[in-house]
Formats: structure tokens, sequence, C-alpha cells
């Protein structure tokens, strides 16, 4: 733990890079070559341990205020990636754990849980919004995890846990010769709401913030996204020709605004032997990205799922919007 609270002090001391996009990306192996991984040739490698690496990512503060006296705008982010050992421990008792030595005093969050790609993963937030800690912890299997730290801004939180999550996508132990899949990150939704209306019920993420609407149901990340959640009952057969036409609708008038640029095609799928298809579309000029999922929820009732917000976090959230999906019923 020494190790950590080194590698912790020499983040805060981090001097200020460029900020610049993700780009192209190269191999790194761990000094005891325990894993390896596909970093960003932008990122700097600060500081190496036997298996563990701090590195610095240039992510510029979108402007988040500090206050008086406290210099917060930063344009790099310290990002601390560790291969651990922990016996008869979980992801979210091993973040849990990095909040007990910081002390009862500590300006703590709440632990969220989620998966990657089917891996059971927890995270916390310490410290004010200008400048804090984010831990965040993937397990293995067999007393292994991944686990990170990073030290900004809770806006450079935002945007840079996407690019460390495609990173750690990447990571594979000595040995494995695996292919890298998609990414997949799906939150735990424990809680379950139903709207009175139409007795449209789904389950959602509990540190997510929902708003009631006339004809929907809106809920807002604490990034900012906002996500629109709905049943239709149109005139018709629900079929997939129906929803191909609702689509490509959609498609069309997001298409108007020309600094939109659509995926070449939707992406079909089926929920519960019923189709469904779900479009993203990204504004290049503002890095906006919309994703619209429809799919047939019974033989009468069309579900909708909307979601506007910063690209990289609704690009994360696909997973967990399929989930809550896969989650909507309506009950008689």
């Amino acid at each position: 733990m020494k190790l950590r609270l080194i590698f912790a002090v020499l983040i805060m001391l981090l001097i200020p890079g460029l900020a610049q996009a993700q780009g192209d990306t190269s191999p790194y192996v761990a000094q005891d070559q325990s894993f390896s991984m596909e970093i960003p040739d932008d990122w700097e490698i600060v500081l190496e341990g036997d298996a563990s690496a701090l590195f610095r990512i240039p992510i510029a503060n979108p402007g988040n205020v500090a206050p008086e006296g406290i210099v917060a705008q930063v344009e790099s982010l310290g990002v601390l990636i560790s291969l651990e050992t922990h016996d008869d421990e979980t992801a979210e008792s091993l973040v849990a754990s990095q909040l007990d030595e910081l002390g009862a005093g500590s300006d703590r969050g709440e632990i969220i849980l989620f998966t990657v790609n089917d891996l059971p993963a927890a995270s916390v937030d310490e410290g004010p919004a200008f400048l804090g800690t984010r831990w965040l912890a993937i397990e293995l299997g067999e007393g292994q995890f991944i686990s990170v730290m990073m030290t900004g801004t809770l806006e450079q939180f935002w945007l840079a846990t996407p690019l460390v999550l495609d990173v750690l996508n990447t990571l594979r132990l000595k040995g494995d010769k695996s292919p890298v899949e998609e990414l997949l990150v799906v939150e735990e939704l424990a809680e379950t709401y139903t709207r009175p209306e139409d007795n449209l019920t789904f389950n959602y993420p509990a540190h997510w913030t929902l708003e009631e609407q006339t004809s929907y149901t809106l809920l807002i990340t604490p990034t900012g996204t906002t996500i629109g959640i709905s049943g239709e009952e149109p005139d018709g057969l629900i079929d997939e020709e129906f929803i191909a036409f609702v689509i490509d609708d959609v498609t069309q008038r997001l298409e108007s605004n020309t600094d939109i640029v659509i995926e070449d095609e939707p992406l079909a799928f089926e929920m519960n032997d019923f189709p469904g298809l779900r479009m993203i579309g990204t504004d290049a000029a503002s890095d906006v990205s919309y994703t619209y999922i429809v799919f047939q929820l019974n033989d009468d009732v069309l579900g909708i799922i909307s979601a506007t917000g910063y690209s990289g976090d609704v690009r994360i959230l696909q997973g967990t919007l399929m989930a809550i999906a896969e989650s909507m019923s309506v009950e008689e």
C-alpha cells in the first residue's frame, strides 16, 4: 500500500500537458510481464512498478470551477493501473477498503456496481468535485483484480473513464492470447419503477435520477446524459417493417443536421423473441451522441429508449441501455 500512496502523491504533482484526442495505440508490457495492454500514444509513462504503471493522459478540464485560491484547470489526468491479488475480496469490498484507509473525514461518494464484459466491477469517487480521486476495480477471478486510481476533477473523470475502460478491455494476462472483445459495460439495475399512466415497468441504476414527464419517463445519469423511456401503442401491426420505419424516420430527422453522422446500419437484435433496432448518431461539431432503441415489447406495445449526451459517455452506456430495455414490461 505504501507504493500506492507514493503513486498518489506523484499523481498530484504531475505537470499539466497539452490536451488532445486519443489516437493510435502501442503495446505496453508490465515490468514483471504479468500483463500487457494497448495504450494510446499520447499517454505518458511517469513511473512503473513490477505490476503497475502511472500514466499521465491529456484530458482538459471542461471548466469545473474550483474554490478561490485553488487552481484546478489542469489539462492532464493521472491514472495508476495495477494488477493485484487479494484473497477473499470482491470489487465492491476492494474499493470500499480504499475509502476506509482515507478515514472518516473524507468526502465519499456512492459505490457504483457494474460489469465489464460480464466481469464484476465497482467504482467510487472521493474528494471534492474540483480535485478528487476515482477508484475502480474489476474482478478477473482467482483473487486477481485490475485496480485503477485516477486523480483529477469530476468532469475529467467523466471524459477519461470511457478511454480508460477501452484500454482495460485490451489488457491480457501473461500467456493469454484471446482476442479483444467488444467492450460491454452494464451497470447494476437496482431500482424498479412503474409508470402509473400505462403500467410500464422497468429497472434502472439506483444512482440515476428519475423524473416523470407527460408521456415518458426521464432518467438522468450523474454525467448529465438524458434517457427517455416510453411504451407506445401505435395503430396497426407492430413488426420488423414498422420498427425499421420508425428508425428510418428518426435517422432522417437527425441527418437534417449536417454535422450528425449516423452509423452505417442500425443494429438488429431480438429481445424476448421480439424484434428491435438500435441506431447511434454523433454530432461531430459538439461531440454529442444520440441513441435510439426501438423494439417490440409485446403484441400491442412498442418500447422506445432514447439517450442524448457526451459521445464517450453514451457509448459506454450502450450495455446498460440494452439491459434496461430487456427489463421493460407492461403490467396487466
